[in-house]
């Protein structure tokens, strides 16, 4: 009788001892988001990703669709940022249509775009961001998750 007890208490313990070196795996081991070959974990994790941009270029009134996944903010909204060289932002306000998901964007390249985001306080905007010709890197920030950067070649 003896003997069964301690087999049973090491028993319960080793069953104890794996379920919680489980646990502490899986809380402590993460992929990168960015992994190629499975995205499964970012679907998971909320991390918005770009996958592509189409066009990769064109003139000023352009409309750019970025796909990926987690693109989507408050309320479903499908925005994002355009930065030129200098490190400064603009808002581009999403193209949307219904129904609307969180894997594309779509957005048009203004000759100015509002520097901030205004479209829920409806204030007029007071601070633009030129655009010409050149390099400009777009990405998406929802629910404060910045994706990564895409680039966009603004031609004459």
């Amino acid at each position: 009788m003896k003997v069964l007890k301690i087999f049973l208490v090491i028993l319960i313990s080793v069953i104890v001892l794996f379920g919680l070196m489980f646990a502490l795996k899986k809380y402590f081991i993460q992929k990168s988001p960015l992994d190629t070959g499975n995205n499964s974990h970012a679907e998971e994790s909320k991390l918005p990703i770009i996958q592509s941009i189409s066009p990769a270029s064109g003139s000023i009134g352009t409309i750019i669709e970025l796909s990926g996944i987690n693109l989507a903010g408050f309320e479903g909204d499908l925005d994002a940022i355009i930065e030129n060289s200098k490190g400064e932002t603009a808002y581009l306000n999403g193209i949307g249509a219904v129904p609307r998901d969180d894997k594309k964007i779509r957005v048009k390249i203004d000759s100015k775009i509002c520097r901030k985001n205004n479209s829920y306080t409806g204030d007029t905007c007071t601070s633009y961001l030129t655009i010409t010709p050149g390099v400009y890197y777009i990405y998406t920030s929802p629910w404060g998750n910045m994706s990564n950067k895409v680039e966009f070649k603004v031609t004459p």
